[in-house]
């Protein structure tokens, strides 16, 4: 699958070729400039959950050999902590903040979900959507745990993906059309949302409309967006930050 997402470090866009499994990158390898022997370890630019997944690794390898309960393992339960603390801080950004972020650092119209659920608390749901910062602070000034919702088929669309098709339908959609995939999501139901830039094809915003499991979100649709919650917790969540190909102008 083509993913396109932005270097951490230069913040151009960074494509990829990435099969389900196996780690993204997230800067481009030239942007790369510390001695050769510091690179075993994540760059600093790729964030604290990188960084506590390697000190993890590390620290498992050096308590394999010892007893249980030994100082070594102690430190494995301490990296594996700094793991979920990073884990919690990447899906917990503020919904204030980020819907601020959506609609003035991407460009994005944005506008509020009731707190917990996918419904708008607008009268006019996605019509409603907007970038003006002042307008986006008062509606989460009112309603500071209300969800963001993203109006599709402007910037982007959003092919809205099952766990149990990822691997087989989706992939073998991604070759027909040779879609690129702009920003990767988890939702909170366990699936994924793709997006995309508009294809040249005429599928209409439904569900099912690649086949079963797989709904296309565009023009007269939205999606949930990250950093967004259930009542239960779950949360929406980045994989791959949006490239700045659907970005809009700020």
């Amino acid at each position: 699958m083509q993913l396109v997402t932005v270097c951490r470090i230069c913040g151009d866009n960074l494509t990829q070729t990435w099969t389900y499994g196996f780690e993204m990158a997230r800067i481009h390898p030239s942007c790369d400039t510390r001695p050769p022997q510091q690179k075993a370890a994540p760059h600093p630019a790729e964030g604290q959950l990188r960084l506590a997944a390697h000190d993890a690794t590390l620290a498992l390898a050096a308590a394999q050999a010892t007893p249980d309960r030994s100082p070594q393992w102690a430190l494995f339960d301490e990296a594996c902590q700094r793991v979920r603390d990073a884990q919690k801080a990447e899906q917990t950004l503020p919904l204030p903040v980020a819907a601020v972020a959506y609609a003035t650092e991407l460009a994005w119209p944005v506008f509020p979900l009731k707190p917990g659920e996918k419904t708008p608390l607008t009268p006019n749901g996605f019509k409603d959507a907007t970038t003006d910062r002042a307008q986006v602070e008062q509606w989460w000034s009112q309603w500071p745990d209300a969800n963001i919702g993203l109006p599709t088929g402007h910037l982007f669309s959003v092919v809205d993906i099952d766990t149990p098709v990822f691997e087989t339908a989706w992939l073998d959609l991604v070759k027909e059309h040779d879609f690129e995939v702009h920003g990767l999501a988890a939702t909170s139901s366990g699936g994924y949302h793709a997006y995309i830039n508009e294809p040249e094809i005429d599928v209409k915003n439904r569900a099912g409309a690649f086949g079963p499991g797989i709904d296309f979100r565009t023009t007269g649709g939205y999606v949930v967006a990250p950093w967004s919650r259930r009542h239960d917790g779950q949360v929406w969540q980045w994989l791959s930050m949006p490239s700045n190909t659907i970005r809009g102008a700020a």
